[in-house]
């Protein structure tokens, strides 16, 4: 059986200028706090800008795991898609508006691909396509 770490390490990506790696992930009073980084580059591979901070969600988002390492799988893929755009305010955002726990709350998505797709909706990471 995974834990909520394993089944968010898929989250820990790096594509074009922009890396998401996962600090930590703790269980406080009902409530996950997933703590990630999300680290800018420059042109040169050197790091530009860090910005770490704590998203949360509720306990029962996280009570099957399987289906929480196929949202992780689903938000790398569209992390990527995003990261690899030409989407210059990515640049800008926090760690919160690029992680979206709160997708788990959908009934539909349970695979990958269909967790990426409903991220990459206009009104999630999809507003930082171009």
């Amino acid at each position: 059986m995974i834990g909520p770490d394993e089944a968010l390490a898929p989250l820990a990506i790096r594509a074009g200028r922009y890396a998401i790696t996962v600090e930590s992930v703790t269980l406080e009073d009902a409530i996950w706090y997933v703590t990630l980084r999300f680290i800018v580059f420059d042109d040169d591979d050197r790091v530009r800008d860090i910005k770490e901070q704590a998203v949360w969600a509720p306990e029962p988002l996280f009570a099957d795991l399987e289906r929480v390492r196929a949202f992780a799988h689903g938000q790398a893929a569209a992390l990527r898609t995003v990261f690899e755009s030409p989407a210059p305010d990515v640049e800008h955002a926090m760690p919160h508006e690029l992680i979206e726990l709160r997708v788990l709350e959908l009934v539909k998505p349970r695979t990958p691909d269909e967790f990426e797709t409903a991220l990459l909706t206009k009104k999630r990471l999809g507003r930082f396509l171009a």
